[in-house]
């Protein structure tokens, strides 16, 4: 049975949500938590309703894990050099598994029981689930080292490339990825990061909540925003303050081979269409300054995509080999 008492209430675990809790207040959260089941499950309710809303506008909450992970670098790097652990994954269960094919090698290691390493060499994008359930889509040339801080009870993730997450909620343990320019939280989320520009990180957000934090300098890291679904982020190093956009239409095709327009102008449609299937499209002869698009595309052949966008504006088209010529249509 539910159990609120004179310090619980909602106001209380929303405050714990949005990570506004002081240690006192945490503590008395997470205490009423484990108390009973059914507490749980309301927590749990409460805080998928935050997420799924989409709707919240909470104060930056400043992220200072920073400390932790040094310490868990300092941790990879003095047992890689002391034991520089490599274990076939195939061969045991704390493994290093690779895989040859193409000339290329994809491998998986764990360096202690807490540390998991993944490196995507192969020529494709892979999928695989981390110790704590969350699911990973690396892209080629992308790895990440996973880390779980009993101390501070937070998941801490490095990564290089571009990698999708899948984040697995726990409410009590909050997920960190360690970016070129800074850090980004969860609890329970689906998202891209794009760092594959290394002057730039670029974060779109396919369902919940994110948090992303500048990282300037001696380790102090501001201009926090919250990013929700349906909405992208970028750190450039060479400018202040991250900036809040639509999600890419294309941030999730190279794994899932989908493209989702929100009232795209048409000439932003053309030109993700041409950098998802490299062909060319030539529209000189259209004002597209009032058409805008809103739909969405998932394994679909590019004739077809150009056949529907061109009936949905009344447009017609030819084709010679991978060049589209777009028109008017000239029966109307």
């Amino acid at each position: 049975m539910l159990s609120f008492d004179e310090n619980i209430n909602e106001d209380i675990l929303s405050k714990f949500i949005l990570g506004e809790c002081n240690s006192s207040e945490k503590e008395l959260v997470i205490n009423w938590i484990n108390e009973d089941d059914k507490n749980r499950e309301y927590f749990d309710q409460l805080e998928s309703i935050w997420i799924e809303s989409g709707k919240l506008d909470p104060k930056p909450i400043m992220l200072n894990p920073e400390k932790a992970w040094s310490k868990i670098e300092n941790h990879i790097d003095n047992d890689t050099k002391s034991k520089n652990i490599k274990v076939y994954k195939w061969l045991a269960t704390t493994a290093a598994c690779f895989i040859i094919g193409f000339g290329l090698i994809r491998y998986f290691s764990f360096i202690d029981n807490n540390i998991y390493k993944i490196e995507n060499n192969l020529i494709s994008s892979l999928i695989d689930t981390l110790p704590d359930g969350t699911i990973v889509k690396l892209n080629q040339k992308s790895s990440l080292c996973y880390s779980y801080d009993k101390d501070k009870e937070q998941r801490m993730v490095s990564m290089k490339g571009e990698i999708f997450f899948d984040v697995s909620r726990d409410s009590l343990k909050p997920f960190f990825v360690k970016m070129p320019v800074g850090f980004l939280k969860v609890k329970g989320t689906s998202f891209n990061i794009n760092t594959k520009n290394k002057k730039e990180t670029k974060i779109n957000v396919t369902s919940g909540i994110v948090e992303i934090s500048r990282k300037l300098k001696d380790n102090q890291m501001i201009d926090a925003i919250i990013l929700v679904k349906n909405e992208s982020g970028i750190i450039n190093k060479k400018k202040s303050k991250a900036e809040k956009n639509k999600a890419e239409p294309d941030a999730n095709f190279w794994h899932n081979k989908t493209i989702v327009f929100d009232n795209t102008n048409l000439a932003e449609v053309f030109k993700t269409i041409e950098n998802c299937y490299k062909v060319d499209i030539n529209y000189n002869n259209i004002d597209t300054s009032n058409m805008d698009l809103s739909t969405s595309f998932k394994n679909e052949n590019i004739e077809n995509i150009i056949k529907v966008i061109c009936a949905s504006f009344d447009l017609d088209y030819s084709i010679i080999d991978q060049n589209y010529t777009i028109t008017k249509n000239e029966n109307n």
